[in-house]
């Protein structure tokens, strides 16, 4: 890749051989409708300590695989984020796909100047269900699914 890519993708993952392909797949087609091509896309896998195929997996795809061996979701985020070289960060988890026009709409986005960052898949009711408690249990602290708790 010659210089630094627009997009970084970060996937954070622990054992999730399972599913890494798949994600993979809709990851390949989303570059190719995106102005910029593929080469204006890097994949990272921040791998936590996994003890499946998911490492291997990653590395015969092409992905950048980097250890993040904390156990933590949130930290392999920040790992995979510190190895990024794009101009912009997104994320992913590897049980989900991204859509094809994934980067086309965050960059139209962001050149509208009324976007800093964004999210999909996050309901504001799942997140603040019983009065703002979280909706799901985190072993990482200050997280909620669809945002930081107060």
């Amino acid at each position: 890749m010659s210089g630094a890519p627009r997009f970084s993708l970060i996937i954070p993952a622990y054992n999730e051989e399972a599913y890494l392909a798949r994600l993979l797949d809709s990851v390949e087609r989303a570059p190719v409708r995106y102005a910029g091509g593929r080469e204006s896309v890097e994949v990272i896998v921040a791998d936590d300590g996994s003890t499946d195929a998911t490492a291997g997996i990653a590395r015969e795809r092409g992905c950048r695989t980097i250890a993040a061996e904390a156990r933590c979701i949130a930290q392999a985020r920040n790992a995979g984020a510190r190895a990024a070289r794009g101009a912009v960060l997104a994320f992913v988890d590897a049980d989900s796909q991204v859509h094809p026009e994934t980067f086309s709409v965050i960059d139209r986005l962001l050149d509208s100047g009324s976007v800093i960052g964004g999210t999909t898949g996050a309901s504001s009711s799942d997140s603040h269900r019983d009065g703002g408690a979280p909706s799901r249990p985190s072993r990482c602290p200050g997280w909620r699914s669809g945002g930081w708790a107060p």
